[in-house]
């Protein structure tokens, strides 16, 4: 990156000249660790130009697209870092765990980490946010410094998707950390105790992250935890990009994240149902299936579970929207039953269909979701039932009294 003085530094010197320029406290400053600057997240100058840097980004994505296709419908989760080290809310290489290697006024203060909450929240409210799990450390576990009432703001905090959810740095890493953060992490704040809401996080929005890249084989074969982990905590998904290289792991290693990733997310499994097999237009009918999500965590994402009454050219003819919203499904070896009525057009023709569902993003952006059962068409449907259609029965008679006419009495 740019350097000021013969030290490195990860973001533009403007921005260093600016923070120097407001003097005192305010000003970023070099680690004593690894000599670098730091930025100063108090700064109203580093707070200004982050949300600027942030809306900018956000209007480049909501208005560019490729092909046909925006942007922001491929935009999945977006992760609130430009905070610590490696944007992951610590201050490792930086700073140890004693707070007079900070520069006087330079420990981020909760007006700072909610500045930059904040700045997420307006650059992106439509969209499911998540937060690096150190932004829970309370300053009290390893070298975190952010303040304790900041993870409580992350925990209440919404955007018009919904709550904030967490990425996991380093899953699979077995030294004791993770459950310190998350369940035994009894710090309580404003009456809200950080392990039940980290621990009940999953059913708001998703525990993402990536697995560790050192140390993953303590206990046992690399990555052994990893599974458990996985589906202990709920994790929707993590990434494979912080491990050192496939060849350098162990076929069992592998076979771990390979287990971890068919145990992370959603399974939506379409059960049983009932749905009569003959129609006729006017008619009213009802649809009722028994869904499951056997996985560890919701699907999170928009879907309309729609049903189509197709031709024999595979053309819909009638087509509805079920209830069923799949976004916070919550896991559960039980099923739930979804019944929705629905009244067949009059003007359908008499004939052989058949009655598909299919679950499709609303954007239009993405293929038909899949479900975690047999019978998925190549268009991502998957056949309920064949209907009959009939005569229309039993519907009020229409009267015609014939032409107006005039009687002279």
């Amino acid at each position: 990156g740019v350097s000021a003085n013969g030290v490195g530094m990860a973001y533009p010197l403007y921005l260093h000249n600016l923070m120097q320029s407001e003097g005192g406290n305010n000003t970023d400053w070099i680690s004593p660790q690894n000599p670098s600057w730091v930025p100063n997240y108090n700064s109203a100058n580093w707070q200004a130009r982050v949300s600027a840097l942030l809306n900018a980004l956000a209007a480049h994505i909501n208005t560019a697209s490729s092909s046909g296709k925006k942007y922001s419908d491929a935009l999945g989760v977006v992760s609130i870092g430009l905070m610590g080290s490696w944007a992951e809310w610590n201050f490792s290489n930086l700073v140890g765990n004693v707070a007079a290697e900070f520069p006087a006024g330079r420990i981020p203060t909760f007006a700072a980490g909610k500045a930059l909450i904040d700045a997420y929240i307006n650059a992106f409210p439509n969209n499911p946010l998540v937060i690096p799990h150190a932004a829970f450390d309370r300053q009290q576990l390893q070298n975190v410094w952010t303040d304790p009432q900041t993870g409580w703001y992350a925990l209440t905090a919404s955007n018009k998707w919904g709550k904030i959810g967490i990425t996991r740095m380093n899953w699979g890493l077995t030294e004791g950390y993770i459950s310190q953060w998350a369940e035994n992490n009894v710090f309580t704040y404003n009456g809200l105790r950080f392990d039940t809401a980290i621990m009940n996080r999953y059913k708001y929005a998703p525990l993402t992250g990536e697995v560790a890249g050192y140390n993953a084989a303590v206990g046992g074969a690399p990555f052994w935890d990893l599974p458990r982990q996985v589906t202990f905590y709920h994790a929707s998904s993590f990434g494979n990009g912080n491990y050192y290289g496939e060849q350098n792991i162990s076929l069992q290693g592998r076979d771990n994240i390979r287990a971890a990733w068919r145990a992370s997310g959603y399974r939506l499994v379409l059960e049983t149902g009932t749905i009569t097999s003959t129609l006729s237009g006017g008619m009213p009918f009802a649809i009722s299936l028994n869904w499951k999500n056997l996985g560890v965590a919701p699907v999170y994402e928009n879907w309309n579970v729609t049903y189509e009454l197709r031709n024999a050219s595979n053309v819909a003819v009638w087509s509805g929207v079920s209830s069923f919203t799949p976004k916070l499904f919550l896991p559960s070896s039980a099923a739930t039953t979804v019944t929705d009525n629905f009244t067949l057009p009059a003007n359908v023709a008499q004939g052989t269909y058949n009655m598909v569902l299919i679950v499709r993003d609303p954007s239009g952006y993405r293929q038909p979701l899949p479900l975690a059962i047999n019978g998925r068409n190549a268009d991502g449907s998957y056949l309920l039932k064949n209907i009959t259609v009939g005569i229309a029965s039993n519907q009020p008679p229409v009267a015609n009294a014939g032409a107006a006419q005039t009687v002279t009495l």
